[in-house]
C-alpha cells in the first residue's frame, strides 16, 4: 500500500517525490548493514540543513 501511494505521488508530482526509509536509531543494525555509526550531532545536522555529513575514512 505504501509503495502504491508513493508511486502515485511520484507520478502526480512529475517525478519530484522521494520516499526515504531507514533504520532510524538502531545504530547496531545500521553498522551491521555497512553504514557508518553517526554521533548525535551528525544526525541532528541532517534535518536542519538537508546535507549529509561526510563518511569518515
Amino acid at each position: 500500500m505504501l509503495a502504491k501511494a508513493a508511486a502515485s505521488l511520484d507520478l502526480l508530482s512529475g517525478g519530484r517525490a522521494d520516499l526515504g526509509l531507514g533504520a532510524g536509531a538502531f545504530w547496531d543494525a545500521i553498522v551491521a548493514m555497512g553504514g557508518p555509526r553517526r554521533t548525535p550531532g551528525e544526525v541532528d545536522l541532517i534535518p536542519q540543513t538537508g546535507l549529509r555529513p561526510s563518511t569518515p575514512g
